[in-house]
């Protein structure tokens, strides 16, 4: 390792952000955390071309604000983020000495505790420093094309800075039976969005859940004010702060000049397996609050993104659950004991719709998607960043959102009935070759135009609908899906009509999904009118 200089976060510029129109100069493309949070209301969002950085800089600066109000007595409450957005900035008699306080920890090569890492953690060798990072070509579970090795490369200190705040909510780095996060596989994300960078932290900021006092918070905060050094004895229920700051690994970056080439990286602790996790419940006892759940009686799920699902679909009816929850019975997202689990939604958005007046609220959704790359091992296929706008009132009004819940269960159903009818087009060398349920090309670009094709609906002209009180909005839905599956049918159809053989199996299919779509969808007023007449 090179002579150490320094390189502190608080005033280094590692943060990229948008400034607003009516900023005021100067406007550098990157900054400190210091700058970011003085000229939070000046500053429009974050914003990095990788999704997890991204998220991790804006759960950075909550962490921040949260143990700075809680350490100066005024833990933030509902009443408390009215005043903040209000004021559209943040106290500074309570930041500016908290961030004096901690300053050495947010100093990248700290001779005692350099930021977000664990000095002297010498019982692993150091390895490229690529492999704590799956945006970079390395031995990651991320297919890249690279063509050079992995000790080739060099990061900048503020690359480095951007990885840590990373780990902690993603963590690509595992080997079997090693924790992924606290949340265990990294979760679906919802950070509620604001006109300025101000807003966004503001409306973010978890109120007090009751499952931890207001002591604990005070003498258990994030890892640069209270470390967490003894990793034998880590808190059982750990608060918000030391959850967002979680250790889940041990990290110590090796620099050369003015450049990283080399961490040392190892797991902190073993997580529970399935089996145990099912029997006994998660290690930890944690609800991210910007993550939705699943509880059963011993286990919290937090919610992922499915394969080869759209992401809007599981976020928009996940977001307009009601506040407290919502029973699902015969759905067991686990081998539970009676498969009665309570779904819930993220507890940012719940915290956020308490405070905010607008008509709608934008919600930027952050995760990674998945699939199995055999023998148990699994590949990172993409990650994303989707920004959602939804009606306010479907969301704070539990008789809307349960019926916007109802109407994309129906849309389920008619997406299952669509694929069973896709699947009977099918030739009988084609059934025989592969598995019955396996999705062949042409029926999961059939589905994905589906989906596609009502994506403007369920996001944006029924919930508008709802909000607006439209006796109609469930017709009109009806009406659309009808079309949609219809003409995703007739799509994937029209390579059979080239034989007598397709012909038939289009007509057997097309009865069956006209079946299916008489039994779920009821008739509009329209079409029971001409029917009377």
């Amino acid at each position: 390792m090179s002579k150490v200089h320094p390189y502190n976060l608080l005033h280094n510029p590692w943060i990229p952000v948008v400034w607003r129109s009516d900023a005021a100069e100067p406007r550098p493309r990157k900054i400190g955390i210091r700058e970011a949070l003085l000229r939070a209301p000046e500053i429009r969002c974050i914003s990095h071309t990788a999704p997890f950085i991204e998220f991790g800089l804006h759960r950075l600066l909550i962490t921040i604000v949260l143990d700075a109000y809680i350490v100066a007595g005024q833990r933030p409450t509902v009443g408390r983020v009215r005043q903040m957005l209000e004021a559209r900035q943040f106290d500074w008699s309570v930041l500016e000495p908290y961030l004096d306080q901690h300053k050495n920890a947010f100093e990248l090569w700290d001779s005692d505790r350099p930021f977000l890492q664990r000095k002297g953690a010498k019982d692993k060798r150091a390895e490229a420093v690529v492999r704590m990072f799956a945006a970079i070509p390395s031995g990651t579970n991320v297919v890249h094309w690279n063509h050079f090795a992995e000790d080739e490369t060099r990061i900048t200190e503020e690359v480095a800075a951007q990885f840590l705040t990373t780990v902690s909510p993603w963590n690509f780095k595992t080997k079997p039976g090693e924790a992924r996060t606290l949340a265990g596989e990294p979760p679906m994300y919802a950070l509620v969005l604001g006109e300025r960078l101000s807003q966004t932290i503001a409306l973010n900021l978890p109120r007090p859940s009751g499952r931890v006092t207001a002591r604990q918070e005070r003498d258990r905060g994030p890892v640069w004010r209270t470390p967490l050094d003894d990793l034998a004895k880590l808190p059982k229920v750990p608060t918000v702060a030391q959850g967002f700051t979680w250790p889940v690994r041990v990290i110590e970056l090796q620099n050369n000049g003015a450049r990283v080439a080399k961490a040392m990286n190892r797991c902190a602790y073993k997580d529970r397996t399935k089996r145990e996790r099912e029997r006994k419940g998660n290690l930890f006892a944690w609800r991210d609050p910007n993550a939705g759940t699943e509880s059963g009686k011993f286990l919290v799920n937090h919610i992922k993104v499915r394969p080869g699902v759209p992401v809007w679909r599981d976020a928009v009816p996940l977001f307009l659950v009601a506040s407290e929850g919502d029973m699902l019975r015969g759905e067991p997202p686990w081998n539970s004991a009676k498969g009665i689990v309570r779904r819930s939604r993220p507890e940012a958005i719940t915290n956020a719709l308490r405070v905010l007046e607008e008509d709608q609220f934008r919600v930027a959704v952050y995760g990674m998607r998945k699939k199995s790359g055999g023998g148990g091992d699994m590949k990172v296929e993409e990650w994303f960043r989707s920004v959602l706008a939804l009606p306010s009132e479907v969301a704070r009004d539990s008789r809307l959102s349960a019926r916007a819940f109802d109407a994309f269960k129906t849309t389920q159903k008619v997406a299952n009935a669509l694929q069973t009818a896709l699947r009977m087009l099918r030739a009988p060398s084609e059934v025989r070759k592969t598995a019955r349920k396996d999705t062949h090309g042409d029926e999961g670009d059939a589905l994905a135009a589906f989906w596609q094709g009502l994506e403007p609906v369920l996001t944006h002209s029924y919930l508008e609908a709802l909000a607006n009180n439209d006796s109609k909005a469930e017709d009109d839905l009806w009406g659309k899906l009808r079309r949609q599956a219809r003409e995703a049918f007739s799509r994937a159809a029209g390579p059979q009509r080239r034989t007598a053989d397709g012909l038939f199996r289009i007509a057997n299919a097309r009865n069956r999904l006209e079946g299916r779509l008489a039994g779920l969808l009821p008739k509009s007023s329209r079409e029971k009118s001409e029917g009377s007449a």
